[in-house]
This record gives structure tokens, C-alpha cells and sequence, in this order.
């Protein structure tokens, strides 16, 4: 079994964007937390602990609504609009800052894409068409 506390993510997945930031490198990842990520709801956000890496994170309430948002069922630019008509506030910004969000979540480790077939545990490659465009 793959030691994956030794990496924030799945390295055969991040890729760099245009402003060299790491992000999933199939066009359509579906963030889903990691089942190895404890949380801790505390009212001014969400503390999680990651048994693995054996750190500790506090996410702010607009990070930890992504956070809850992050089930493997829509990708970054759906919770982003998502979020952005609930809240009614501009789609641009908030995508922008989504997109932010989700890649440090990826290069932490504490969340996967929803899109590998073995499911939580799996670190291996993506389901074949499991890219798209953005």
C-alpha cells in the first residue's frame, strides 16, 4: 500500500495552470474529502486533522462551506456557481477563489477526485474519460 502521507496529493494529477498553479490534470475533477480526514465543526469554521500527515488545518466559514460542499458529486466550477447563487455574489469572483481553494485542498492531501474507480482508498489513475473541457 502507497505511503500517501508523504505527498500533498495524488502526483500523477497535479498539474500546473496557466498561472502556474498546481490543479488536478484531468479537465473535470470532482473533489470528494478524504475519508482518513477527521473534522471538527467549530462554529467559526471547521478544524481537520488529517491522521496520515499528522496535521491540523483551520478552515474559515467560506472555506469550510466549499469544504462541506466537496462530496465527489460536482466539480470546482459547480460549487463555485452553486455558492455564488445561494450567496448572490459575483460568479467570476467566487470561481476564482473556489478554484484557489480546491487546488491548495488537492496539494494537502485532504481531498481526492471522486472520479478513481477504487473509490476513497484509490490512488491510481483516473477513470478512462473521465477528462472533459473547461
Amino acid at each position: 500500500m502507497e505511503d500517501v502521507a508523504r505527498r500533498p496529493a495524488r502526483l500523477d494529477e497535479v498539474g500546473v495552470d496557466g498561472d502556474g498553479s498546481p490543479m488536478p490534470s484531468s479537465a473535470v475533477a470532482l473533489p470528494r474529502k478524504r475519508m482518513e480526514v477527521l473534522e471538527l465543526d467549530m462554529g467559526d469554521g471547521v478544524i481537520l486533522y488529517d491522521h496520515s500527515s499528522s496535521l491540523v488545518h483551520h478552515l474559515n466559514p467560506s472555506a469550510s462551506l466549499v469544504w462541506h460542499l466537496c462530496d465527489g458529486g460536482v466539480g470546482e466550477a459547480d460549487l463555485a456557481a452553486e455558492i455564488s447563487e445561494e450567496l448572490g455574489l459575483d460568479r467570476i469572483e467566487v470561481t476564482e477563489h473556489v478554484r484557489a481553494l480546491i487546488r491548495e485542498l488537492f496539494m494537502l492531501g485532504l481531498v481526492e477526485d471522486a472520479n478513481d474507480r477504487g473509490g476513497p482508498e484509490s490512488h491510481g489513475e483516473p477513470t478512462a474519460g473521465a477528462g472533459g473541457g473547461r
